[in-house]
């Protein structure tokens, strides 16, 4: 039972993150902000290295944290996600965070207030989440958003069933104490897996 329990958290896991780790070819059906840069400032080739560099850094970032999550779930169950995702979530955002690159995470119902998204980014979650519902695959929710500044680049995050543990309808009671002693103002609960559960949000400087 255990060796099935193991294999279904690693399943899940797997499709939740690797959303934002898709090849090159799976994400043409993305959006662009064309109008929010200089004519002539970055041309097609050098937007679409951008985004594969993004989703490299996306790939990085949901590795060591898939790794990191399911081998404290197994060892001590999902009380200890909750710590994982306060504490070593951000130090492994941070590592990923270099070359001019910052990796984080959004949603348009966050745990941590520092994560609540922008403008910008609440548009592009609720497209997301309007597009998934219809039928769209995650693979193929991204956006662009570039400037003669920076370059902003999101992808959806869908909610997997492991998710649900911790932000489904039905948290189980200690579970959702641990949660909100660790989290007071938590608003990331009641996702079904009909939901996108937020998106990863980088940004680079040009």
């Amino acid at each position: 039972m255990k060796a099935l329990i193991t294999v279904i958290i690693i399943t899940s896991f797997s499709l939740s993150f690797t959303s934002g780790s898709t090849a090159q070819t799976q994400v043409q059906s993305n959006t662009l902000d064309a109008n929010s840069r200089s004519e002539g400032e970055l041309n097609s080739q050098s937007i679409n290295s951008l985004e594969m560099q993004a989703n490299e850094k996306i790939k990085q970032f949901s590795g060591q944290l898939k790794t990191v999550l399911v081998g404290a779930i197994q060892a001590e169950g999902f009380a200890s996600a909750v710590k994982v995702c306060k504490e070593q979530a951000p130090e492994i955002a941070k590592s990923v965070s270099k070359d001019g690159w910052t990796l984080a995470r959004t949603s348009l119902k966050t745990r941590n207030a520092a994560n609540k998204p922008d403008a910008w980014e609440q548009e592009k979650l609720q497209d997301f989440d309007k597009k998934f519902k219809e039928g769209v695959s995650p693979n193929q929710l991204s956006a662009i958003d570039v400037n003669e500044n920076r370059f902003r680049y999101m992808k959806a995050i869908p909610t997997g069933q492991v998710c649900l543990a911790c932000h489904g309808s039905n948290v189980e009671p200690s579970l959702k104490a641990t949660t909100d002693k660790n989290y007071p103002n938590d608003k990331a609960i009641g996702y079904t897996l009909e939901d996108i559960r937020g998106a990863f949000t980088l940004r680079k400087s040009l």
